[in-house]
């Protein structure tokens, strides 16, 4: 954003902010140019260009750092308070599936509609919350956080870019497009 903005200073940025599916709501009728999606997603209407690789993690704050001294079970992690991300993001879908096919049923004690929620909740103590590993870096090096190492793989994911199909792009959108993947 900070790059696109120097090079065209002139154009008027408006994010926001929301689950996938919004996101792809948004995008069909129109209420925005891009989205910036967790993917896979699969459907007609989208052209779908995969970005970064992305990894997720279970984190606390230091109520329960025990959770990050040793390797915790799936099964054990359900023991404590879990944040999570709404029903309907692409986010919580996949830690669910997680867990389900772990036979597990993870039912959260929290839900919540923002990723700075998720963190902050973690960080005063009301559990563990699952968040993408790059947007807590700062917080796990400075110790208001702690990563939940766990017995089990969370596959990493990849984040990408959507956009219409049959729609063309405006001049200030396909420069932004372009620049992020640069």
């Amino acid at each position: 954003l900070e790059s696109f903005h120097v090079q065209y200073p002139h154009v008027q940025i408006n994010l926001v902010h929301g689950t996938t599916p919004e996101i792809v709501k948004h995008l069909k009728e129109g209420k925005i140019d891009i989205g910036i999606v967790r993917t896979p997603i699969h459907d007609d209407q989208l052209q779908v260009r995969e970005g970064i690789t992305i990894q997720d993690c279970f984190v606390t704050g230091p109520k329960y750092r025990e959770l990050s001294e040793g390797r915790v079970t799936l099964a054990e992690l359900l023991a404590y308070p879990i944040i999570l991300f709404s029903s309907n993001s692409s986010s919580r879908k996949f830690v669910t599936r997680l867990f389900s096919d772990n036979g597990l049923l993870l039912e959260p004690e929290i839900e919540l509609g923002s990723v700075d929620l998720l963190i902050e909740f973690a960080k005063i103590g009301f559990g563990v919350s699952f968040v993408t590993k790059e947007f807590v870096a700062k917080e796990l090096a400075e110790g208001s956080l702690f990563e939940v190492k766990l017995e089990a793989v969370i596959p990493s994911t990849k984040i990408g870019i959507i956009t219409l199909k049959n729609m063309p792009l405006s001049t200030a959108a396909a420069a932004f497009v372009t620049e992020l993947e640069n």
